[in-house]
């Protein structure tokens, strides 16, 4: 269960759980609502933001939750009070086809671990930052956050375990424990890091290997007229496009993995061109609507460019607007969507709180944001915390075949 705490004025309204599966027919979702306390001038100020909606019928009302996603019928259940109990809190897994569970009009959600690793926060920047908490389950307690995909998590822990782990639906899947001994085989889950001067790792498996592969390759490209440069991996995640994993280096070197027929291929394909602005301390790559960006960060973010992918030429174009899109980065996911809602577009998302808000960069004002009474924070985010095991997820209440849990 997610319980969901709504705040306003940096107060707590109250709790709901009710975005989760917890198999108990909603018994502890009632016992978290027994907790909520709205007073009367709440409850007249909500009629009062909410006027149209005091004209619906209860038919009406039933219809409409009908066709919202989890976190959408939670809301409207906070509409009006009567409202609960025409729209009770409910096991989602019991619901018809109409319900939304994979949801494109949602944005994507901060999330990390709290309370020991026992509890994960979720924060959720299209509604003015509220903050979800959920238990996890005893076998992920203490795990790490390495990637996010589709509403799914790829988590490890100690040196050796892995797991996906979806937090809407509560789904394991339980990948072979790393292995010290290496052989070749096909992939589908992807890992880099360097080795050696010359070299990097890779780490693959796919679906139905019992256990991962290892290889070691040369990582040195030759910019046309300049020395060799090696490919430095960094502390961000790959992108799979195409058949292949793409991964941005720390000077902004592309490069490329791919399985075919006849074995593997790894490629340094391009440079970002170098900014004249100073050294690049961050990079991230993201897909957006099947092309490739790379976002680069200065010292402290004191600078951030945008660089698109030309796959002929095979060079970096600078992106001055992103029109109606959006880009969430962080060490562990990277996603670029067009915005779920207005106020949303032309910006960058980072992995970065101060009193629970979320900061942003706007391409329009060049500067950082956040939603803390409009204030803007000038070029740099020196000040704001980053959480290096944080991911930004997107909500996805879709159940999987219980066949699928398995990975063989």
């Amino acid at each position: 269960m997610i319980p969901t705490t709504f705040r306003v004025d940096n107060k707590t309204r109250g709790a709901e759980c009710g975005l989760g599966n917890n198999g108990d027919g909603g018994n502890s979702m009632k016992k978290m609502e027994k907790g909520i306390s709205v007073n009367t001038s709440d409850e007249k100020r909500d009629i009062e933001e909410a006027r149209p909606w005091v004209t619906l019928t209860d038919d009406l009302v039933w219809s409409i939750s009908s066709y919202l996603n989890p976190l959408d019928y939670i809301h409207l259940r906070a509409v009006r009070r009567n409202y609960r109990s025409v729209i009770p809190l409910v096991n989602w897994r019991r619901f018809g086809p109409t319900r939304s569970l994979q949801t494109a009009d949602l944005s994507p959600w901060l999330v990390f671990a709290k309370d020991n690793q026992a509890v994960y926060s979720f924060i959720n920047p299209m509604h003015n930052d509220e903050n979800y908490l959920m238990s996890i389950p005893e076998l992920l307690k203490g795990s790490t956050i390495r990637f996010s995909k589709d509403g799914w998590l790829h988590l490890s822990k100690g040196y050796h375990r892995f797991f996906f782990y979806n937090p809407f639906t509560k789904a394991i899947i339980k990948l072979p424990d790393l292995p010290d001994d290496y052989s070749f085989r096909d992939c589908s889950v992807f890992a880099i890091t360097n080795y050696g001067i010359d070299e990097v790792c890779i780490a693959f498996i796919k679906r139905g290997d019992e256990r991962w592969i290892f290889g070691i390759l040369d990582n040195v490209y030759l910019p046309p007229g300049k020395k060799d440069i090696a490919f430095e991996p960094t502390f961000n995640c790959p992108v799979f496009s195409g058949g292949a994993f793409y991964c941005l280096d720390l000077n902004g070197a592309l490069g490329l993995f791919k399985l075919e027929e006849n074995g593997i291929t790894w490629d340094i394909l391009s440079m970002v061109p170098w900014p004249t602005c100073g050294f690049i301390y961050k990079s991230y790559l993201v897909e957006l609507e099947g092309k490739l960006l790379s976002v680069l960060l200065g010292h402290f973010g004191k600078w951030v460019r945008i660089f698109r992918l030309d796959m002929l030429a095979m060079v970096w174009v600078e992106v001055e607007d992103l029109g109606r899109h959006v880009v969430f980065i962080s060490n562990t996911s990277c996603i670029a969507t067009v915005v779920p809602t207005s106020g949303m577009e032309n910006k960058i998302y980072f992995p970065r709180l101060q009193n629970d808000k979320v900061l942003f960069y706007s391409l329009d004002s060049g500067k950082y944001h956040s939603l803390d009474s409009g204030k803007h924070y000038g070029k740099g985010y020196s000040n704001w915390t980053e959480n290096l095991r944080c991911s930004w997820i997107e909500p996805n209440w879709s159940e999987t075949r219980q066949l699928s849990f398995d990975w063989s």
